[in-house]
């Protein structure tokens, strides 16, 4: 079966970097990857609200292939756009359909500790981003073509992961660019360790 990846943020917020890092898991997981907002009540003008929303997609879409490398295929997308209180609508949204992992990124959609709960809840897994202001975490490329450590898993690195599934990272297993990264990460403790005790 199909993995999916659920990707939701708030329309008021930003959403490129969260976008391009839940892009990336979904590419390199070979999974779809849905996005899921809402429309506030408040909106007048519903029709435009949506035009905006799907410009933004497309406008994270287009920074995220102007850099990504092109040794995997982009994740397959589908945009879900509900309506009210995008923390009610979103408890809704996963509950009516189970993902396998949910990616959130505090900076596109903050959630109340009590939300984030009913998403783990309702969900297979669970990532939630570090803390960043768009300049403090990893911009693209997320990639590395010289097998030097990429910036992708860091941010796994420093993230909260609830209740992932068994098969995650031997799933993240079979993409080499996992061992080069480890490989590295270690080779550089094992330097530093080094030059620590020649002092």
């Amino acid at each position: 079966m199909h993995k999916k990846i659920l990707f939701p943020f708030s329309s008021d917020r930003e959403l490129t970097v969260g976008y391009n890092w839940a892009m990336e898991l979904a590419s390199r997981m070979n999974a779809a990857l849905f996005f899921f907002t809402t429309v506030p009540d408040s909106e007048q003008n519903k029709a435009a609200f949506v035009d905006h929303l799907s410009h933004s997609l497309l406008e994270a879409q287009g920074n995220y292939l102007q850099h990504a490398s092109m040794e995997i295929s982009p994740a397959k997308t589908e945009r879900h756009i509900g309506e009210g209180d995008f923390t009610f609508s979103l408890s809704k949204f996963v509950r009516k359909n189970r993902f396998d992992i949910v990616v959130i990124d505090p900076v596109s959609s903050h959630l109340t500790a009590h939300t984030l709960d009913y998403v783990v809840e309702n969900s297979n897994g669970v990532i939630v981003l570090p803390e960043h202001n768009n300049a403090s975490i990893p911009q693209l490329p997320l990639r590395d073509h010289q097998g030097n450590p990429d910036d992708f898993y860091d941010v796994l690195h420093k993230a909260d992961l609830y209740k992932l599934p068994e098969n995650f990272f031997t799933t993240l297993g079979k993409d080499r660019r996992l061992f080069n990264y480890l490989r590295t990460f270690f080779r550089k403790k094992s330097n530093a360790r080094q030059a620590h005790d020649e002092r």
